[in-house]
């Protein structure tokens, strides 16, 4: 089964402009499709992955829940935190994360104040803690997005899932 995942990430990092830039779409050869809306209006930065999983994916198991159930196995704690520690996290961050399930798609989201993330420390503890490297993005998408490598032998459900807990951990 190939799963494939939208990133999208919305990054206002100063209230420069209330005026938002047209979203860039970049369809990766993996299949990850990225898109980026800038908006500066808030000082807010904000990351939604939506997995291509939901009832219609169920199969035989169509009614059971499969993918509700699965996100919230993700949303409840990692392996170092729980469920109250990363609530406390993100909160003392001026932020808050959640997650949905729909019929074709699961959306993970989390948003806080952008002065509270930094980009370079994120990116190094994902590789030193998680051995998670992550690129920079490419053309018009450099420097504004993340690309995290989740293709072939990795673009696997326990792949995304290890992803997201790095990023609920270091985040």
């Amino acid at each position: 089964m190939r799963i494939r995942i939208t990133i999208i990430l919305a990054a206002a990092l100063a209230a420069v402009s209330a005026s938002a830039v047209e979203a860039v779409r970049e369809v990766f050869d993996n299949g990850l499709t990225a898109i980026v809306a800038e908006n500066h209006a808030n000082p807010v930065a904000a990351v939604r992955v939506y997995v291509r999983a939901g009832s219609i994916y169920e199969g035989k198991y169509l009614g059971a829940g499969m993918s509700h159930y699965i996100e919230h196995l993700l949303g409840e704690r990692t392996d170092k935190h729980t469920k109250a520690e990363l609530e406390a996290a993100v909160s003392e961050m001026g932020g808050a994360y959640n997650a949905y399930t729909w019929k074709d798609h699961v959306c993970y989201h989390i948003a806080v104040r952008a002065d509270k993330v930094d980009e370079a420390d994120v990116r190094s503890r994902l590789l030193n803690e998680f051995q998670i490297e992550i690129g920079a993005g490419l053309g018009p998408l450099a420097g504004k997005i993340w690309r995290i490598g989740l293709m072939g032998h990795t673009a696997r459900p326990e792949s995304v899932d290890r992803v997201l807990c790095a990023l609920r951990s270091v985040l």
